[in-house]
């Protein structure tokens, strides 16, 4: 449902005068389900599914919530056919809200990928970051970027090699990796990388960002997803008025009291307060979930 719902919104900001190619990297998405997933598009876009063995990511380190499909990202320049010299990557706990095509124009500069700056991780050095930044030779203060969207030179990241890097950082420094497939993503490329604007990729999940005037891409990152709570937050309806357009409409997770908790403990304001808490609950289950 939540890559329905993305996709949806990716679909209903797209110019109809365009033509948008869509790849789904995917491990266990039924035919039926992915029938449920395109109907009704409309004839200027087309899905390619791209069936990813999650094997071939099992040596990787993974902790907590992760499944191995957030290693698939690696994997871009070999699964993408060798004609696309371009891409856009989104993460599907996200909803689009302007013309993405606006983006893939934009000029690269000669980098390898566009990103947005992390709100919850700015730098390499921040917590979570990564912890061996003095020992790889990174500055302090290389920025670090979210992987969930992403600008990607695709020439540039087969010529890397990209996957081969990344996994080799993966396994050197298990121990250590925090947010798995990013923080690869932000050692092979420190220095490296285009900054984008914020409005492109904006954290809904940080109570202490305001997001911007004109969002155009709002992250449902972290745990608090907007199907698993059933709350007011404004944000996270978003996501259910485009779940509505696609065959899934009407779909919502059921009234809880974990559910209330989580909209008091939002509206009150206490999360803003109680945020840097939680990410210390997370790197402490991050050290115990290590191997």
């Amino acid at each position: 449902m939540p890559l329905a719902a993305m996709l949806r919104s990716l679909i209903d900001n797209f110019p109809k005068d365009r033509r948008l190619e869509i790849h789904i990297f995917q491990s266990g998405i039924q035919p039926d389900q992915r029938r449920r997933i395109c109907e009704g598009w409309p004839d200027f876009c087309s899905a390619q599914w791209v069936d990813v063995d999650g094997a071939e990511f099992a040596s990787l380190p993974l902790w907590g919530r992760m499944p191995v499909s957030t290693y698939f990202k690696l994997g871009m320049a070999d699964l993408l056919p060798e004609r696309a010299g371009k891409a856009i990557w989104l993460d599907c706990d996200m909803i689009v809200l302007d013309d993405i095509a606006s983006l893939w124009d934009m000029d690269l500069d000669d980098a390898p990928l566009g990103a947005v700056q992390d709100t919850v991780v700015p730098f390499v050095s921040s917590p979570c970051g990564i912890e061996r930044y003095r020992e790889l030779g990174i500055d302090s203060s290389a920025e670090y970027f979210n992987a969930g969207l992403m600008l990607v030179d695709v020439g540039a990241w087969r010529r890397e090699p990209v996957r081969q890097k990344a996994a080799a950082y993966l396994r050197q420094y298990h121990r250590e990796v925090t947010f798995w497939d990013q923080e690869a993503l932000n050692a092979v490329f420190a220095g490296r990388w285009k900054s984008i604007d914020t409005r492109w990729n904006h954290n809904a999940s940080d109570p202490r960002i305001n997001p911007p005037a004109s969002p155009a891409i709002v992250h449902f990152a972290g745990g608090l997803k907007p199907w698993s709570y059933r709350t007011r937050n404004a944000l996270r309806s978003l996501y259910f008025d485009y779940l509505d357009r696609t065959s899934f409409a009407g779909w919502r997770p059921e009234p809880s009291v974990t559910g209330a908790a989580v909209e008091l403990y939002e509206e009150s304001g206490l999360r803003a307060l109680m945020y840097p808490a939680e990410n210390l609950g997370m790197r402490i289950v991050r050290n115990l979930s290590r191997r």
